[in-house]
């Protein structure tokens, strides 16, 4: 899967990290590996907390700290970040096939390979955005820009964040799927290797019926309540 870097920017408190949280459920959904980045402008910002074994190790002068649990590793680097490029920061998220930038505004605006997702609060925004980032996916957040009649599209990322990750990170198609699992009639996505658990399991199961002869290349339909199951 293609790496792809997705800038969301917009003012400060317009939703740029609750868009990021939505937008990482769903392309989570679909199997990606995600990583946010997010920009602190603050310049005496630390995400060390004081008193810490890892803050007393700091302030000895130690300039990388390693703090090591059960179910998380943290790199603490002490060092300048002010002359970063974006391909340093892209760096530390080597594993992620999809990266959302919170911010970075400077580093982001006129670059042709990083798309960004604009939130915006009012239509002078929206305009004035046009005219700083390029290129652009799509205008979001609480101020609809649907009546501005602009050739960016408006994608609600909070009551629909499936749309707007289909601009992201389009569905794979879905023909040599083994597997379709319907909701009240909404596919979930699956990953090929969670489709061929489930059909094997599935398939194992109903083996054991009486009248069930399974050869493993069968098309299965069960119906629940309404929801509809498909395996092939």
């Amino acid at each position: 899967m293609k790496t792809i870097v997705i800038a969301v920017v917009g003012s400060k408190n317009c939703g740029k990290t609750k868009a990021i949280e939505a937008l990482t459920k769903e392309l989570i959904k679909r199997g990606c590996r995600v990583a946010a980045v997010k920009h602190i402008p603050e310049p005496n910002f630390t995400i060390d907390t004081e008193g810490k074994d890892t803050w007393r190790f700091a302030k000895a002068g130690a300039k990388t700290i390693v703090s090591v649990a059960s179910n998380e590793i943290v790199t603490i680097e002490k060092i300048d970040t002010t002359g970063f490029s974006l391909e340093e920061i892209l760096q530390r998220c080597r594993d992620a096939d999809s990266i959302f930038l919170e911010g970075f505004k400077k580093l982001v605006s006129k670059r042709d390979d990083v798309p960004k997702i604009v939130l915006v609060e009012s239509a002078e925004e929206a305009l004035e955005a046009l005219k700083t980032f390029k290129p652009m996916l799509a205008f979001t957040g609480f101020f609809s820009t649907e009546n501005l009649n602009l050739e960016v599209p408006y994608i609600d990322v909070f009551k629909n964040p499936e749309k707007i990750a289909d601009v992201v990170r389009p569905l794979p198609e879905r023909n040599n799927d083994k597997l379709i699992v319907k909701i009240n009639g909404k596919n979930l996505v699956l990953h090929p290797f969670v489709q061929n658990i489930i059909r094997k399991t599935l398939l194992a199961m109903l083996s054991t019926l009486k009248g069930a002869e399974i050869q493993g290349d069968e098309s299965v339909e069960i119906k629940v309540k309404g929801a509809d199951y498909s395996a092939f």
